[in-house]
C-alpha cells in the first residue's frame, strides 16, 4: 500500500485547481497525501514515499517525472483532454485527461467490462457527436502530414534530451527511404489549424504522441505514431510500412475509451476520476 499521494502545485495561473480538487478528496475520504509546492518543495519529493501526481511538463513537474520515471516508481499525470466540442482553447479549461504510469491512455477499454454509470457519463458529455464526427476513411491522399510533438514530452518518455527539429529530420529521413510521396511538415504552433492539413489529399499522418493523431484518426486520416501515443491502438508504429497503412473499424471505440479516461471538476472532486483510473470503479 502506498504511504503517502505527493502532489505537486505547479503555482501558475489557475491550472493549480485541478491538483486541488484531487487533494481535496483525499483531504475528505481520509487518503494520506501531501502537497507540495514546485518553488519551494521539489527536493522533498520522496520515492519512497509513495506515488506523485503531476500537472503539465513545467515549472518543475518536468523534473519529478524524470525521477519517477527513471526509477520506475508510480506517477500521475494530468493533462489536456484528448477529445473535445466546439473550441478546444474553452474545452480544455472544463476537463483534464488523467492516467496513471503514462502520458496518455494508450490501451483500449474493454468495454464489456464498463460499468453502465460510465458508459451514461460519456453519454451525458457528448459522445454521440463525438461518434457523428468520425468521417469515412480517406485512401486516395498524396502527401503525408508529419506532426512532431514538444521536446518536452519527447524527452520525457525517451529519458534523453531530444528537439522537434531533431525528431522531424530523423522522421523525414526514414519516410524518404520508403515512400516518394511528398512529405509535409506541420510545426507546432504554426498558427494552421491541423483541420487545413486532414483534407482528401491527405494519405497518413506521422507523429509522435501529438493530439493530432486523434483528430487524423477522426478525419479519416490513418496514423503513424508512437506506442504512448493514445492512437497506438489504431496506428502503425513502423514507418517502413508506411505505402502500407491501416483502416481499423474500431474508432469508436477508441473514442469511448478516450472519453472515459477525460474528467471534469466534479469527477475529481467525488473521486470518480481518481478510482476509476485505478481501476476500482470501472
Amino acid at each position: 500500500m502506498d504511504n503517502c499521494i505527493q502532489l505537486l502545485l505547479n503555482e501558475h495561473n489557475s491550472k493549480d485547481m485541478w491538483v486541488k480538487y484531487l487533494a481535496k478528496y483525499f483531504s475528505t475520504h481520509n487518503v494520506n497525501h501531501i502537497v507540495y509546492k514546485a518553488s519551494t518543495d521539489l527536493s522533498k519529493f520522496n520515492m519512497n514515499s509513495g506515488p506523485a501526481i503531476i500537472l503539465g511538463l513545467m515549472r518543475g513537474s518536468e523534473i519529478i517525472l524524470d525521477l519517477f520515471i527513471r526509477h520506475k516508481q508510480k506517477f500521475y499525470y494530468f493533462d489536456h483532454p484528448y477529445l473535445w466540442l466546439d473550441d478546444r482553447g474553452t474545452f480544455k479549461q472544463y476537463w483534464k485527461r488523467f492516467c496513471k504510469n503514462n502520458f496518455a491512455k494508450n490501451k483500449l477499454e474493454d468495454l464489456s467490462k464498463i460499468d453502465k454509470k460510465h458508459m451514461q457519463r460519456i453519454r451525458n458529455n457528448g459522445l454521440e457527436r463525438h461518434l457523428k464526427s468520425i468521417k469515412s476513411w480517406k485512401k486516395n491522399g498524396s502527401y503525408i502530414l508529419v506532426c512532431p510533438s514538444s521536446n518536452r514530452i519527447m524527452s520525457r518518455i525517451e529519458q534523453q534530451s531530444i528537439t522537434e527539429k531533431e525528431w522531424v529530420r530523423k522522421t523525414v529521413a526514414t519516410l524518404k527511404s520508403y515512400t516518394d510521396r511528398e512529405i509535409i511538415v506541420k510545426e507546432k504552433n504554426n498558427g494552421k489549424s491541423i483541420k487545413n492539413y486532414l483534407n482528401d489529399n491527405c494519405f497518413a499522418c506521422v507523429t509522435y504522441t501529438s493530439m493530432a493523431a486523434i483528430e487524423s484518426l477522426q478525419e479519416g486520416i490513418p496514423v503513424f505514431c508512437h506506442p504512448q501515443s493514445p492512437a497506438f491502438p489504431l496506428s502503425l508504429c513502423d514507418l517502413s510500412k508506411i505505402e502500407h497503412p491501416i483502416y481499423p473499424d474500431n474508432r469508436d471505440q477508441l473514442t469511448k475509451t478516450l472519453l472515459l479516461n477525460q474528467f471534469n471538476k466534479e469527477d475529481f472532486l467525488s473521486g470518480l476520476a481518481w478510482n476509476f483510473v485505478n481501476g476500482s470503479d470501472k
